[in-house]
């Protein structure tokens, strides 16, 4: 019957009556609503048949399919003239059924039409309907193509364009979505839905992921669409801990199907960042702190190198003795050391870990002997002045001991190089007066039981520390989480970042005329180191927070009963958090990090007015994007609302 039927098909050419009635004997073979045949003598002739005029829209769209298919199987190319076209309806009266809307094609499969090599035409069958062709109608077809184990000329395309476009994206390795020109997405993968931590049905638009996911898509997709180039390899941060970051790539498909119009790629690239921060973190650091003991060991083969050289005594002074060159060579190699070392650092990057510390009240004069004994006899011989003063009433502050060797060793060794013979270097130790404003506002200092803390400061007389070291140590804005990059200061920023651990802080005196002072200001005791190290772990979320764009609202919240924080915020809307964990999400929650037993700091991703603090508790509270950026200013400004008595609705500087 194939044969029969190839032979009618192409006899039938030029009568559209006689092909009118073959083309409906094949769709009532398919069951299906369309039927289509592609051939050519002098010029391409496609004949179409649909079921009824309201299915006559899709036309066009039956035209381009099969002469595109045509031309592939025949190695053709396009024709310079038009088509030679017949559209023809088996029924001619209307149906109600596709009255309504505008009815796609669901469902289609191509035939070519072979006698031997040569592919003589192509048959179209196509549905409105999306299950619309089983195995056996395709079978029943398959002879027309004298397909065989060897040599097959088309892979029928079944269930439509969109099951034929799931199945590519779903051949893709990594998270893929075709969309729309509008931003709709057309269809899309299981990866792209895994990637971005979807749990249900994939939203219908790139602007609705960032309500279903921890990823925002909406800003690569403007830029895309707004400077019409495509984007590779761009790299965000999602909303959510811990920290997860995605690449993602947009790329013009257009012509693939009706409503498709690009390409989008997500790929998971948390783990390759991580691996590459940590070899170049664990590069800068053992390089940094390398420079110690390169420095102590230097400074040790000078002094025995001096005890060899003429008029220091011994048998035969101008003689080159072994133990000379020896020593000469060794100073030779260090120095290559150091300069190898300072390439690691300068070409790395630095962070400090987060692994606990060990903070304990230690007694800071024997603390400070310890510590600074590899550089008493190098800064003698030298002829540096070493001095040490511990006041009595700071003579104990609390701190982890190798942390704060590390940055102790860290400035002396800078001092001692840069400090000339004849100059000096101190350490002195004495209280401050309450807590240092840079660290915590002083308002809410005081209402959280006056931290006390010690100034640590190394003095010295050498050639200074430059202007815009000081000033970007000094920032406010420097904060723990940022990542140290390879520049001047260095040492300087690593050390804070130490101190910034203990609770405490580091500052360079400006202003400093022939010399430099470093301060490290660090808690008298644990209550402070405990109240400074809450405030910094809401200082680092609301910096988190700003990042994605979010607009946060702080609240100093009052427990005026001193009931345990858990339960005096229990009725919380939308629950609260105490002294979250950075690891863990808390999705809506308020967020509170308690400073004792009365005071506390809140952060929500959002303002929730006074709904968000329960019965029996007083709050004030500020916007992020009204009243600043870093929490000192918004905590001022809750402050502000607290003392008034009553939680105000308005935001910093409005009125109601």
């Amino acid at each position: 019957m194939d044969e029969t039927l190839k032979i009618r098909l192409l006899k039938a050419v030029g009568n559209d009556a006689a092909m009118r009635e073959i083309l409906i004997d094949l769709m009532d073979r398919a069951q299906a609503e369309y039927c289509a045949f592609c051939t050519a003598r002098d010029r391409e002739l496609v004949y179409i048949v649909c079921e009824n005029r309201e299915l006559g829209v899709r036309a066009p769209e039956i035209r381009e399919k099969v002469r595109a298919s045509f031309r592939m199987f025949t190695n053709g190319f396009e024709p310079e003239t038009d088509p030679l076209e017949t559209i023809m309806f088996r029924r001619r009266g209307p149906s109600v059924a596709y009255l309504l809307g505008n009815p796609r094609i669901e469902s289609y499969f191509l035939v070519p039409l072979a006698f031997g090599s040569k592919v003589r035409g192509v048959i179209f069958l196509g549905s409105v309907r999306k299950e619309a062709f089983g195995r056996n109608d395709i079978a029943s077809l398959r002879g027309l193509a004298e397909e065989d184990e060897e040599r097959s000329p088309l892979a029928f395309r079944l269930g439509g364009e969109r099951d034929l476009l799931q199945r590519l994206l779903e051949a893709i390795p990594a998270g893929a979505a075709l969309v729309s020109p509008g931003g709709d997405i057309v269809a899309s993968n299981r990866a792209f839905a895994e990637t971005l931590g979807i749990r249900d049905e994939v939203p219908g638009s790139v602007g609705r992921i960032g309500a279903r996911s921890a990823f925002s898509l909406q800003g690569i997709w403007d830029e895309f669409e707004i400077l019409q180039r495509d984007i590779v390899d761009r790299e965000i941060k999602g909303s959510a801990a811990p920290d997860r970051y995605l690449s993602v790539s947009c790329a013009r498909v257009e012509g693939l199907a009706e409503d498709t119009g690009s390409l989008m790629l997500v790929r998971d690239v948390t783990s390759a960042r991580e691996q590459v921060e940590m070899r170049e973190e664990m590069i800068a650091m053992v390089a940094h702190e390398l420079r110690t003991p390169l420095a102590a060991l230097k400074s040790s083969l000078a002094i025995v190198a001096e005890s060899h050289e003429p008029g220091c005594g011994g048998a035969d002074e101008a003689a080159e003795t072994p133990a000379r060159r020896f020593l000469g060579n060794a100073v030779r190699t260090v120095d290559r050391l150091g300069m190898l070392v300072d390439g690691l650092v300068d070409s790395s990057a630095a962070r400090i870990d987060d692994r606990a510390l060990r903070i304990e009240r230690r007694d800071m004069g024997a603390f400070i002997a310890e510590a600074s004994s590899l550089f008493v006899e190098p800064m003698k011989r030298k002829g540096i002045d070493f001095r040490v003063f511990v006041d009595a009433e700071a003579s104990r502050l609390a701190f982890d001991r190798d942390r704060l060797e590390q940055v102790l060793q860290n400035l002396l060794a800078n001092s001692m190089k840069h400090v000339p013979s004849g100059g000096a270097v101190s350490i002195t130790v004495i209280p401050c007066a309450g807590c240092p404003s840079h660290i915590m506002p002083p308002a809410l200092a005081g209402r959280a039981g006056s931290p006390a803390f010690g100034d640590l400061c190394v003095r010295d007389t050498g050639a200074g520390i430059p202007e815009d070291v000081a000033s970007r140590t000094n920032r406010s804005a420097e904060s723990a989480e940022r990542p140290i990059r390879a520049s001047r200061g260095l040492g300087l920023r690593v050390a804070q970042r130490l101190i910034r651990l203990h609770g405490g802080s580091l500052a360079v005196e400006e202003g400093v005329v022939g010399g430099s002072a470093v301060h490290l200001y660090l808690p008298a005791d644990e209550p402070t180191a405990r109240v400074i190290q809450q405030y910094r772990a809401a200082e680092m979320r609301l910096e988190e927070m700003l990042s994605r764009g979010l607009m946060p609202a702080v609240y100093c919240i009052e427990n005026p009963g001193r009931e345990p924080w858990e339960k005096a915020l229990s009725s919380a809307r939308g629950g609260a958090a105490v002294s979250p964990n950075r690891s863990e999400p808390h999705d809506g929650e308020l967020l509170v990090w308690p400073l004792g037993a009365d005071l506390a700091i809140g952060i929500a991703e959002r303002d929730r007015g006074a709904g968000a603090i329960p019965a029996g508790v007083r709050a004030g509270r500020a916007v992020a994007r009204r009243d600043g950026l870093n929490l000192r200013e918004l905590v001022s400004a809750a402050l502000e609302a607290l003392d008034a008595g009553a939680f105000l609705p308005a935001l910093k500087g409005e009125t109601e």
